[in-house]
């Protein structure tokens, strides 16, 4: 377990703990911060799968990299669209790029 699986588990602890709404708001978005910078790195897939139906980036085992979402779940086996390959990781999409106002302005 690396520090931010800690912290994130500390801070599950804390939320169960603690009955004051306006902390643990404050907690929930501490963990989606921590959780999104754990994510942005490749996850193998007998560790975990993502959500169905949301594009992630993946790599397979003829190297390539793409774009896929896993589109069914049978008896409890989720299943990759177009498996036409063996998907060794996978990892979240990156926020698409958003443009800063003051930079707009400063042009």
């Amino acid at each position: 377990m690396n520090d931010i699986e800690r912290a994130i588990k500390c801070i599950e602890f804390i939320q169960c703990e603690n009955k004051d709404l306006s902390i643990n708001t404050k907690l929930i978005a501490i963990k989606e911060i921590l959780e999104k910078q754990l994510n942005d790195k490749w996850i193998l897939v007998n560790e975990k799968l993502p959500e169905r139906s949301i594009p992630v980036l993946v790599s397979d085992k003829q190297e390539n990299v793409c774009i896929r979402a896993i589109t069914c779940e049978i008896k409890g086996k989720k299943y990759w669209s177009q498996d036409k390959y063996d998907v060794l990781a996978w990892q979240p999409l990156p926020e698409p790029y958003k443009e800063v106002e003051n930079a707009k302005n400063k042009n």
